[in-house]
């Protein structure tokens, strides 16, 4: 799982890959590293019990973008080797995370 704060797309060159994706979940001050109540920490989310709002199968040639504020996981489901690449985007910058 990656927690990240900018804007990220996935696309899957060859396989199959599936995302799993939600918000940041809210925690109390001082439980991992918090800004304004939310963990960028990867793997607190999990010990918070952290269960996605969506779920998508992304083939090869397809694309998945989601924006701040949301934390994904992937897995992937080809039976063979899945190639995938993912970026992130800086702009516009999600000032409310800073």
């Amino acid at each position: 799982m990656d927690s990240h704060c900018i804007s990220t797309l996935g696309y899957v060159l060859k396989g199959k890959r599936r995302w799993r994706i939600g918000p940041i979940p809210r925690v109390p001050a001082g439980a991992g590293k918090v800004t304004k109540n939310v963990v960028f920490d990867d793997g607190v989310a999990y010990a918070l019990k952290w269960k996605p709002f969506y779920e998508f199968e992304v083939e090869e040639g397809e694309a998945l973008f989601f924006p701040p504020g949301w934390i994904h996981e992937t897995y992937n489901t080809d039976p063979g080797c899945t190639n995938a690449l993912t970026t992130q985007f800086a702009m516009p910058k999600p000032i409310h995370y800073y």
